[in-house]
């Protein structure tokens, strides 16, 4: 990689993060379809570093949530050759078992997170690296039968020093899978761990997961 590539790179990584504060979702998007156009041209150059930060565009895409669109097809091949390339390995690998699991691939997304742990991670990353895995359990097993992953879980957000995070995937896979399981009965035990892992948080938000469960 050139000087004047490695100066693009770093350019147009300010033009992802920038996009990442944009609240309005036009100017994200704009800003996302100029950093992508940027990062393509810089892997027909040859700069292999540039595949990870181009499967990350992708994802933040406004337009990754459009089945079939074009951040939603390519952010996973993108990130599959970071990973080939060894180019950022563990975030790649992070944000393919993301991708994997937006399209319901549970298994596959495990498979990615296979071999890593928190220690591959920054501190701010790491709690959502345990909660991504602990959500492709649930939803490959069920939430009857994770109940210790959850309370793992639960224990290793209890043991961060001031560190209360809003668990909002693990938040909406709960509220997805209630009304599918009989969980009545365990219930109770699921509200325990989460009230107890995140006490800056109402108490209503979990209560009202209770809500979904099916009537006895």
């Amino acid at each position: 990689m050139t000087p004047s590539e490695a100066a693009e790179l770093i350019a147009t990584w300010e033009i992802i993060a920038n996009a990442e504060r944009e609240p309005e979702v036009m100017l994200r998007e704009t800003n996302l379809d100029e950093a992508i156009v940027r990062l393509n041209r810089l892997i027909l150059c040859g700069v292999a570093d540039a595949f990870y930060p181009l499967g990350y565009a992708y994802y933040c895409h406004p337009q990754y949530v459009v089945t079939d669109s074009i951040p939603n097809r390519q952010c996973y091949q993108a990130l599959k050759k970071s990973v080939q390339l060894k180019i950022e390995p563990v975030l790649s690998r992070l944000y393919l078992a993301y991708d994997r699991f937006d399209h319901q691939v549970y298994d596959e997304a495990l498979v990615w997170l296979e071999h890593l742990t928190t220690s591959h991670f920054a501190e701010d990353i790491r709690t959502r690296f345990c909660e991504l895995r602990l959500c492709c359990q649930i939803q490959r097993k069920g939430i009857i039968n994770s109940l210790d992953q959850i309370e793992e879980f639960a224990a290793y957000v209890r043991s961060l020093p001031g560190w209360d995070p809003c668990p909002r995937l693990l938040l909406k896979v709960l509220a997805t899978g209630l009304p599918h399981e009989n969980v009545t009965l365990k219930m109770e035990r699921v509200l325990e761990l989460l009230d107890a892992a995140y006490p800056m948080m109402s108490e209503r938000v979990f209560r009202n997961l209770a809500c979904h469960t099916p009537a006895k």
